[in-house]
């Protein structure tokens, strides 16, 4: 089984810390206090598979990080979670229609949370299983008409 990057964007350490605690086993953690260390990290060490952002992060917030996020090439369809204060107004169109596949109320919770990481990845695997076998089909296809020409 495909083992998935997961990054956490969020300013304060103790829910990077109940991040770790709950993700590190299922999955390679890359966490971020900002939305610049974010970026940076996903400079020098990649791409993450799917990313979780507290929406009032300082500096850059949510919105915006997920903006910069989408100029880039290998992230413009990786599936993002918005972590949000309760009773904060949210554009929920205008975050699905730039890839938010799901929101998180804080507190978090962690079964919540992890549940909805589980089925983006779960979602992913799907994904790339599909891809896969699209390009066997695509191989027989081609072996096919190799052994049987067409108009012959």
């Amino acid at each position: 089984m495909n083992r998935y990057r997961v990054m956490i964007v969020d300013n304060d350490p103790t829910s990077l810390a109940i991040g770790r605690a709950l993700l590190e086993k299922s999955y390679d953690l890359m966490l971020a206090q900002s939305g610049l260390q974010a970026l940076g990290l996903m400079q020098n060490q990649g791409c993450p598979d799917l990313v979780v952002i507290d929406m009032t992060i300082p500096g850059m917030d949510g919105m915006t990080l997920l903006e910069r996020i989408r100029e880039i090439d290998e992230m413009k369809e990786t599936p993002v979670i918005f972590m949000v204060d309760k009773g904060q107004v949210l554009e929920e169109a205008k975050c699905y229609a730039k890839g938010v596949v799901g929101f998180a109320h804080k507190p978090v919770n962690p079964t919540a949370l992890k549940l909805q990481i589980q089925r983006q990845t779960h979602y992913l695997a799907m994904q790339q299983e599909n891809a896969q076998l699209k390009r066997v089909l695509r191989m027989m296809h081609d072996q096919f008409d190799l052994i049987f020409p067409k108009g012959v």
